[in-house]
């Protein structure tokens, strides 16, 4: 996960310039219990967050779920 950190996407403040909802969706995912890291994918069309455990990962599913219930939510595991 370090080396994430490291990392970044270059289109992520340009992006957020033409659509400031990603900034948004960024604070608020890296704002969640647990969460590791928030970022953005490609060009934005997707917003994640990375969790230690599959515990951690629901339980910010269910309580973003309930506060933004117009926003496509998922868990998943990286394998």
């Amino acid at each position: 996960l370090e080396c994430l950190r490291e990392r970044r996407n270059d289109l992520t403040e340009p992006a957020i310039r033409l659509c400031p909802q990603i900034g948004a969706v960024l604070q608020e995912l890296d704002g969640l219990p647990g969460c590791r890291l928030a970022r953005m994918s490609g060009s934005g069309a997707t917003c994640f967050a990375l969790f230690d455990t599959q515990d951690a990962a629901d339980a910010a599913t269910r309580s973003l779920t309930a506060a933004r219930p117009r926003w496509w939510v998922a868990a998943g595991v990286l394998l």
